[in-house]
């Protein structure tokens, strides 16, 4: 990535479609001091993109985009209520990303699907919801992401 932007090592090499930036106004959990985050999306895997905090920028993680096409309609139901009561919207306009980690010894990746990351596109405003259920089989069952 080549630009006069602070970005995180885990960046070096990686070559960038888009970068945008967030604006999560209670931070994430674990980081509510943070309030500004960019969205770096891979060019080549546009299915991955790093999160990474504007003014921490080794604060960062790998996420995942979660294709609309893939989505059953109990989990669009689920994310669009809780999106209705941050963004007063019907779920319109807006990306669902879920927080992956790497697995080294078996070399997968591994979902978070308890507390999807919710994007505003039209206002660039995000919040980590953090549901009570786990909605792992509801997208694995329609999907071939795991």
């Amino acid at each position: 990535m080549k630009n006069g932007n602070k970005h995180p090592q885990m960046l070096e090499g990686i070559e960038i479609r888009n970068l945008v930036t967030v604006e999560f106004p209670y931070g994430l959990p674990g980081f509510e001091w943070l309030k500004r985050f960019n969205i770096a999306e891979v060019k080549d895997n546009p299915l991955f993109s790093l999160l990474y905090s504007t003014d921490e920028p080794d604060i960062s993680m790998i996420i995942m985009k979660c294709p609309v096409a893939e989505t059953s309609e109990e989990l669009y139901k689920l994310v669009r209520k809780e999106i209705k009561r941050y963004f007063g919207a019907n779920g319109n306009g807006v990306d669902i990303y879920f927080v992956v980690r790497l697995e080294k010894g078996e070399k997968k990746l591994i979902a978070n699907y308890s507390a999807p990351i919710v994007v505003c596109r039209d206002r660039m405003v995000g919040y980590q919801l953090i549901l009570e259920r786990d909605l792992s089989e509801l997208i694995c069952e329609n999907s071939n992401v795991r």
